[in-house]
């Protein structure tokens, strides 16, 4: 029989690594599209993760019976984050106008992937959020005495 300390930091291990894996996936993401130029078909795996992986998030949790509250500030400060993203892709984009051969056509077509998938993601995101609240205070109206 497996003691509940080594089950209980098995499970934070194999958490901890699978946001590992999800920052993994879009500093891929943004290395490939803001370096290397990369479309949709080169950046499928990393689409997926980053998609996937709230759904699969609020799947389990549902299965499970569980719901994740999250902190107000915890998703403005993602937010602010995003948008911060955001300024440095709009940023990014005009230094590559000036520096490189590139023309606007070429960089507007890179800019625009990136900021459709943000918005792709964001969608995901607000979604997430908004389902576990309720659920949270669903489940919370449910199991209180």
């Amino acid at each position: 029989m497996t003691d509940e300390r080594i089950k209980t930091g098995y499970d934070k291990i194999r958490s901890e690594f699978m946001l590992v894996v999800y920052f993994a996936a879009l500093a891929s993401f943004i290395i490939k599209t803001a370096v290397y130029g990369a479309n949709f078909d080169r950046n499928l795996f990393e689409f997926l993760v980053l998609v996937i992986f709230p759904i699969y998030q609020a799947v389990r949790a549902h299965q499970l019976g569980i719901a994740i509250k999250l902190d107000k500030n915890k998703v403005r400060s993602s937010f602010i984050t995003l948008f911060a993203v955001f300024a440095v892709l709009i940023v990014y984009g005009v230094y590559k106008i000036k520096s490189t051969n590139m023309n606007a056509e070429e960089i507007l077509g890179v800019v625009s992937y990136l900021i459709a998938y943000i918005a792709v993601v964001t969608v995901v995101r607000i979604l997430f959020i908004k389902h576990e609240n309720k659920r949270f205070d669903k489940l919370g109206k449910k199991y209180d005495d």
